[in-house]
């Protein structure tokens, strides 16, 4: 029925709570309610089969925490709960997010920025009675702007969302 039976003290600190308030409350009264469905269906898996899913939980103080429950069965009518924070692996993934589209802007920004120089180049190259230094010179140009692009390639290449 979704009754908790034991809870380790980092069940208890995961939702701010005693272990002794975690036995007999029900699992289902502690998801946030867009997540009770979810946690039911994994909770009414066929006996023998596990299961699981992402559900927010509700600590004591009615913050939400992202966790992922496995169920297990481990007898004929009791199951095993496993749950899991997943608060820091999702503030990673903001972070993630968050550094992908910064590098993805850059990205834009450096090609925006070689774009006239790339261009300047080509016009120097064609250009006649340059002396020998500045062929020389144009051609440095050229070739650092070149090795500049292909990273900001590479860096476009590393962020193919953007």
């Amino acid at each position: 029925q979704g009754s908790i039976a034991y809870a380790n003290q980092r069940m208890a600190t995961l939702l701010g709570t005693s272990r002794e308030r975690l036995v007999g409350t029900s699992l289902l009264k502690l998801a946030y309610n867009g997540d009770e469905p979810s946690l039911a269906s994994v909770l009414n898996a066929r006996n023998g089969a596990s299961a699981q899913a992402e559900v927010r939980l509700r600590r004591a103080n009615n913050e939400l925490v992202s966790t992922l429950v496995t169920v297990t069965a481990i007898a004929d009518s009791q199951k095993m709960c496993l749950v899991s924070d997943l608060s820091l692996q999702k503030r990673h993934e903001a972070t993630d997010e968050r550094t992908r589209k910064f590098l993805a802007m850059m990205a834009h920004e450096f090609r925006n920025i070689l774009g006239p120089i790339r261009n300047a180049v080509e016009v120097l190259k064609l250009r006649e009675g340059l002396d020998d230094e500045c062929r020389k010179l144009v051609d440095v140009v050229d070739r650092q702007s070149s090795r500049l692009l292909a990273l900001v390639e590479d860096l476009r290449s590393v962020n193919p969302k953007e």
